[in-house]
């Protein structure tokens, strides 16, 4: 490490001496390894009345029959209620401890027993629903005392005395999580799937209600999903992103999992300013408000300030397309122009001078900023560093995944850390510094496609740290790189190579084929995740024929196949020939019925017809309907062919295929109404 370390500061100067401060506690603090700490993960099963209900956890009014638990200890133990109506017999079930119990105050106190065994208890949405629930059956139903359970019962999580309780429900939903460390492979997340998107694996369904599953079948149902929950945690390394994230924010674990990103930045930034003292104070809000106002004006509706340059796409099928991409363009904006809430704006006259392009915002010459400092150092330790390491070939492959985790756990904070600063809620909300930064990506995007195209290279779209380049030779691609190091002070990188991109006229819309046939989609709704199987059907299809095209002249038969298979699936709908399950679209409750007033959803409509027959929905509950005649939605349960509105989901359908049509030259009415139009020609 010692060699590392100096190799590390040899090859990258630190700007000053508070930089150099920060990059060595970087180096040291997250090259230490995480310790090896006894692990539970754990799923609980309660008996319902029917498919899909879940039990009121505040009300546990039905009984907890069935809590699995995988154990890193390589234990799996599954602690069983016996009931008359499913008889006596304890099964066998490979692989698991089977305890059972006919009295459930008995089996939930073997349980308590067992939690305190393992410092770290690991659920999936625990906080509302396992722990919540075990907690009111034991104290509320059976009379336990508060201490004779191992929880602590706060307002809106769960913890556990004895040691930490990790909620990996809102981690995955944290949208830096998503974005940044699982680089948006997952859309949604419920359990199912999230290992459906992360393991490749899914949740067990079922035909029947828990309640009346045979004691095996109950058994590997709740252990594959307590398996499910440990798998994430362990092999998505979930927990370890988790651990290393606490690190770098000096913010407990079970905190971290349960706050956003604002909530991290702030507690890294508090902290290193207290480190600091007495040099560095942690200002009052309205001391860092008053540091400047904004002074662009937001290109989109309810933005505070003109955010990232954007360039109208050439729309139209592009062969041998190029993507350069700005590493960490922001931290990096940042860290070159010493962009902090203490340096922008300074009273120093020789400053006045220093301009941040397309602002009248000035920065401080004489001292480095805190942000500055902070970011800076955490890009620079990750890009020189831990991603290196992360490919070293030399190191064993569980060193390489470690680093990998440290490397991508400073890209979660990296790629956060410029926004907070332009958010009201944030106590070092500072317009200047998030305004600031936009200004420099916009000046630099703008400069690298000028320079582009004088050096004779169509640039076909530009998005915010990143510009699309037609057939670059690699002379073009060099020079580029090399002016922006020089000219920008900026990390120009070759980010991809397509064999070609489908652009539409929509901005922040394109599917992109790989040489291997890959096919990435940016933006496109048929991908989303609440859009009825139906249409994701069409739309893979589509896919997969794009995905063979290894010409322009390929495109006539493509062509002609996505007009058919557009064409056909608008005249089943027309022809009501489909599944009515195929039309289900699924949404998420935000909040429960009660709290929706002055708007009612279509899911919502849908969940109050659930619930005047009788089935209990609360927030989280994912909500299946189709859209049905006379403006309304009714439940997937319910509905029927001659219920759906076909009008609806033929514009759902159309509306899903026009960005690609017109990329391809055609117009939907061309494709629905069986026309065709001449080739185009291909650029």
């Amino acid at each position: 490490s010692t060699d590392r370390f100096s190799d590390f500061f040899y090859r990258v100067r630190a700007e000053s001496p508070l930089h150099h401060q920060f990059l060595n506690r970087w180096l040291r603090t997250l090259s230490e390894p995480l310790p090896e700490i006894p692990i539970a993960a754990m799923d609980i099963e309660v008996r319902c009345p029917s498919v899909g209900h879940i039990p009121d956890p505040r009300e546990a009014d039905e009984p907890v029959i069935c809590v699995c638990f995988v154990c890193s200890d390589g234990r799996k133990c599954a602690f069983l209620l016996l009931r008359s109506e499913v008889g006596d017999q304890v099964p066998e079930v490979a692989g698991v401890e089977v305890f059972a119990y006919r009295d459930e105050r008995e089996l939930l106190k073997a349980v308590f027993e067992f939690i305190i065994k393992y410092p770290v208890l690991v659920t999936f949405n625990g906080d509302d629903f396992d722990l919540r629930y075990l907690w009111h059956r034991a104290v509320d139903r059976f009379g336990f005392r508060r201490e004779e359970t191992p929880f602590e019962a706060h307002h809106d999580w769960m913890g556990v005395r004895h040691g930490i309780h990790i909620d990996l429900y809102p981690f995955f939903d944290n949208r830096s999580i998503q974005n940044y460390a699982y680089e948006q492979r997952y859309r949604e997340t419920t359990l199912d799937d999230l290992a459906q998107a992360l393991l490749n694996k899914r949740k067990i369904e079922l035909e029947k209600p828990i309640g009346e599953l045979d004691y095996k079948t109950l058994i590997e149902y709740c252990m594959n999903d307590a398996q499910l929950t440990y798998e994430l945690a362990i092999k998505l390394r979930a927990l370890e992103l988790l651990f290393l994230i606490s690190r770098i924010v000096i913010t407990p674990p079970e905190n971290v999992c349960r706050t956003g990103i604002s909530i991290w930045i702030k507690n890294l930034l508090y902290a290193s300013m207290r480190r600091l003292h007495p040099r560095y104070l942690i200002p009052h809000p309205e001391e860092v408000r008053k540091r400047g106002t904004i002074t662009t004006r937001p290109v989109i509706k309810d933005k505070l300030y003109r955010g990232g340059f954007v360039k109208e796409p050439v729309p139209g099928v592009h062969f041998d397309v190029v993507v350069l991409d700005f590493a960490s363009l922001y931290p990096s904006v940042i860290s070159v122009w010493n962009i902090s809430f203490d340096t922008v704006l300074c009273p120093h006259s020789e400053c006045r001078d220093n301009l941040i392009p397309g602002t009248p915002h000035h920065v401080c010459r004489k001292r480095t900023g805190i942000v500055s400092a902070v970011i800076g150092s955490l890009k620079d330790v990750r890009v020189e560093y831990f991603k290196k390491l992360a490919k070293d070939k030399r190191l064993s492959p569980e060193e390489r995944a470690f680093y990998n985790s440290v490397q991508l756990t400073m890209k979660v904070i990296l790629n956060a850390s410029y926004g907070v600063f332009g958010l009201r809620a944030f106590p070092l909300f500072c317009p200047p510094v998030a305004e600031g930064t936009a200004a420099v990506g916009r000046y630099a995007l703008t400069k690298t496609i000028e320079k582009a195209e004088s050096l004779g290279v169509r640039v076909l779209y530009g998005d915010t740290d990143s510009v699309f380049l037609h057939r670059p030779t690699e002379e073009q691609i060099h020079e580029l790189i090399k002016w922006s190091e020089r000219e920008l002070k900026l990390k120009l990188e070759l980010d991809k190579r397509y064999r070609y991109v489908v652009l539409p006229a929509l901005k922040k819309n394109y599917i992109g084929v790989y040489d291997d046939g890959t096919v990435e989609v940016k933006g496109l709704a048929g991908k989303k995740r609440h859009m009825p199987a139906f249409i994701k059907r069409v739309f893979v299809e589509a896919l997969e024929t794009l995905s063979k095209v290894k010409t322009p002249e390929d495109f006539v038969d493509a062509r002609n196949h996505i007009i058919h298979i557009v064409s056909e699936a608008h005249r089943k709908l027309r022809r009501r020939e489909f599944d009515v399950r195929d039309l289900a679209l699924v949404v998420k409750l935000g909040k429960d019925i009660s709290e929706y007033r002055k708007t009612t959803p279509q899911h919502v409509k849908a969940a109050r017809m659930l619930e005047r027959l009788g089935r209990k929905v609360r927030r989280g509950d994912l909500i299946a309907f189709v859209k049905t005649r006379r403006g309304g939605a009714m439940p997937i349960d319910l509905a029927r062919p001659e219920d759906v509105d076909i009008d609806k989901y033929a514009e759902l359908l159309e509306n899903t295929f026009r960005p690609i049509l017109a990329a391809l030259d055609l117009e939907v009415a061309e494709v629905t109404g069986g026309k065709m139009r001449s080739l185009f020609e291909f650029s």
